[in-house]
C-alpha cells in the first residue's frame, strides 16, 4: 500500500514537472497595476451652442506615478480612456483651434494656451474651452472624483462628468458715421494689451501683451464698419487701452488713427463680451497731402485729416 502511494506521488511529480517545463511561463499580473477603462463625459449645458471637433485630455498623477497620460478624442461629448489605478487631476480642452498653441503640459496648473503672434499682432484665438477635475481616484471598485460644486462623487461604473468653461473673450468693434467710407479698400482695428496666453486651468492671463487684429467689414450703405474677434482677455493692471484704426485706401495708401477705449474695455458689463464703439470718423480722400516721399515708411506724419498717420503694412495678406 505504501509502495502504491509512493508510485502515485512520483507520477504526480513527473506530471507537474512536465507542465512547468513544457509550457510558456506566464507572469502573474498584479491587479493593482492593470489599466482600467473609465468614461469621461463633458456636460455642455452652459454652452449648448459649442461645437468643438475634438477634445484633448491630460491626466496628471497625484501620487508616486511619474507618467502623464494624454488622450485625443473626436467630437465634443467625450469617450473612454484606459488608466492604471491611482489618483489624477484632469485638464481637458478642445483641440480644433489652429491659431492656438499649447505648452507647459507638465502639471495641471501649468498648461498654457498661447495666441499665434507675428510682429506683435495676434490672430483670433477661436472659442477655447477648458474642463478640469481636481482629483480622480481610479480603483478596482470604480472611480471617485471631485464635483464642480466641490463635493465628492462615487461611481462604480467608472464614469466622470466634467463641466467645460470658457477661456476666450469676444471683442466686437463698431465704427459709426464714417465719412469717406467709399475710399476704403480694407480696414482693420488693432486692440492693444491683449494677453498673449492664458493658464487654462486657473484662467490666469500671461504676458507679454499683444495687439489683437480685428478685420472690419465695410458696410458702405450704412457708413459703418463692423468686426469681431476672440482672444483670452486683457492683461490685468493696465491703466489704458488703445484701439488703432487702420485703413488701406483705394489708392494703396495705408493710414492709421488711435482711439482711447479704456472706459469701454474696463467698464464692460461682461468682461468676456466687450463691445467697442468708435464714432464719427473721416477718411481723407486719395490725393490728400502726404509727407515728402510719402512711401508709407514714415510713421507719425500727419496727413490731411487730424490724427491720421501714414503707415506701412502688407496689404496682400
Amino acid at each position: 500500500m505504501r509502495r502504491h502511494a509512493a508510485h502515485i506521488m512520483m507520477l504526480l511529480s513527473m506530471i507537474l514537472t512536465g507542465v512547468m517545463t513544457g509550457c510558456d511561463h506566464k507572469e502573474i499580473a498584479d491587479p493593482s497595476t492593470d489599466e482600467r477603462e473609465i468614461k469621461v463625459l463633458f456636460n455642455w449645458d452652459r454652452y449648448p451652442g459649442a461645437s468643438p471637433k475634438g477634445m484633448t485630455l491630460y491626466f496628471f498623477p497625484l501620487d508616486s506615478r511619474s507618467r502623464i497620460w494624454r488622450f485625443d478624442i473626436a467630437g465634443r461629448d467625450g469617450g473612454t480612456v484606459s488608466l492604471p489605478d491611482g489618483n489624477y487631476s484632469l485638464v481637458a480642452y478642445n483641440n480644433d483651434l489652429p491659431a492656438v498653441t499649447m505648452s507647459e503640459q507638465t502639471s495641471a496648473d501649468a498648461v498654457t494656451a498661447s495666441l499665434r503672434v507675428i510682429n506683435g499682432v495676434a490672430d483670433s484665438s477661436g472659442d477655447l474651452y477648458c474642463a478640469t477635475v481636481d482629483k480622480i481616484s481610479i480603483t478596482p471598485c470604480g472611480v471617485e472624483y471631485t464635483r464642480d460644486s466641490g463635493g465628492c462623487k462615487e461611481c462604480p461604473f467608472g464614469l466622470v462628468r466634467a463641466l467645460p468653461e470658457r477661456r476666450f473673450c469676444n471683442y466686437t468693434v463698431v465704427v459709426r458715421h464714417v465719412e469717406g467710407i467709399g475710399y476704403a479698400r480694407r480696414v482693420a482695428v488693432l486692440l492693444d494689451d491683449v494677453a498673449s496666453g492664458v493658464r487654462i486651468a486657473s484662467d490666469q492671463m500671461c504676458e507679454p501683451g499683444v495687439s489683437l487684429a480685428v478685420d472690419m467689414e465695410i458696410l458702405e450703405a450704412e457708413n459703418r464698419l463692423e468686426g469681431k474677434s476672440t482672444a483670452f482677455g486683457v492683461l490685468p493692471g493696465r491703466q489704458k487701452f488703445m484701439a488703432r484704426l487702420q485703413v488701406v485706401r483705394t489708392d494703396g495708401v495705408a493710414l492709421a488713427k488711435e482711439y482711447d477705449v479704456t472706459s469701454q474695455v474696463a467698464g464692460a458689463a461682461d468682461p468676456r463680451d466687450v463691445t467697442i464703439v468708435i464714432d464719427s470718423v473721416e477718411i481723407p480722400p486719395p490725393g490728400s497731402p502726404t509727407p515728402p516721399g510719402g512711401d508709407g515708411d514714415d510713421v507719425g506724419i500727419v496727413v490731411g485729416v487730424d490724427g491720421w498717420h501714414v503707415i506701412k503694412i502688407d496689404i496682400t495678406t
